[in-house]
């Protein structure tokens, strides 16, 4: 149980750990602690409970919801969803605890209908497909891949405007840009 507990939460913390001046993190099953850098090279400790940490994670992003359109592909369909596919294909990889994955969803779904009919969009829940993140080397989230023609074309990881994604979609994909802001 202990084994299980502490993946699932140094698998959160690596979103935290990307995205903040997190310098050391010191976890057990009954408290993390974080050190976070300062300006000034000030250090600052932070400790939690772990239930009180999951409980931020999952509520501090608000009421964001995951896409709901978008299929989500498995280990099972993946090949003949993604790289089979005649049409260039943006694959989300994605967990449900994760808060900026959460707050992409919302971002993917827009963006697959502007695209419908040019390019496919599918999403791939890292924790139900381990397998497909090793293989795809996916070592934060979200993480974006582009494929076309059963290769990778363009990726990224971690939350950006929709305008910069929408940019590297088109271009990866060989269409016209949609632009955001028009809508």
């Amino acid at each position: 149980m202990r084994a299980r507990f502490q993946a699932l939460d140094e698998r959160m913390l690596r979103n935290i750990w990307q995205v903040s001046g997190i310098s050391g993190i010191n976890l057990t099953l009954q408290r993390l602690r974080i050190h976070i850098n300062l300006r000034g090279g000030k250090m600052k400790k932070i400790a939690l409970a772990v239930p009180a940490l999951l409980s931020l994670m999952m509520a501090g992003f608000g009421s964001v919801a995951l896409a709901e359109e978008v299929p989500e592909a498995s280990q099972a369909t993946f090949a003949k969803e993604v790289l089979a596919s005649d049409k260039p294909v943006v694959v989300d990889f994605f967990a449900t605890w994760c808060g900026p994955c959460r707050k992409m969803g919302p971002i993917i779904e827009s963006l697959s209908k502007d695209y419908a009919g040019k390019v496919s969009f599918v999403r791939v829940d890292v924790d139900k497909n381990n397998a497909l993140a090793l293989k795809y080397n996916i070592s934060g989230i979200p993480a974006i891949k582009i494929f076309k023609g059963g290769q990778v074309v363009d990726s990224s990881v971690g939350l950006g405007p929709e305008q910069e994604l929408s940019n590297r979609i088109a271009a990866a994909a060989g269409v016209s840009a949609v632009s955001v802001s028009a809508k």
